[in-house]
């Protein structure tokens, strides 16, 4: 496998998982949300579910970049992306 392909593959990953807790957070803030008492309760909880969820779009999105990126790089340039990705991915997690 090329490195093109594997670092392709390892962002479809991530971004798999990711969407999957957005998802899963999504349920989490709903059920959350049923349960709730008072309307201040509430509003924190979506307040703190619609920033975690805008964390994950984010780095979805960001992630989604860097896959038509490497898509589309040359040979020469997919060393610097590699770098670039390996950075990121430990800011990510």
């Amino acid at each position: 496998m090329s490195l093109r392909d594997s670092l392709i593959n390892k962002f479809e990953s991530q971004i798999d998982s990711w969407e999957k807790q957005l998802e899963s957070l999504e349920a989490d803030a709903r059920e959350e949300k049923a349960a709730a008492k008072n309307q201040q309760a509430d509003a924190d909880l979506k307040l703190k579910a619609k920033e975690e969820a805008d964390r994950l779009r984010n780095k979805i999105r960001h992630a989604s970049n860097k896959v038509a990126e490497l898509k589309e790089s040359s040979e020469d340039k997919i060393q610097q992306i590699k770098r670039d990705v390996e950075s990121w991915f430990k800011q990510a997690s």
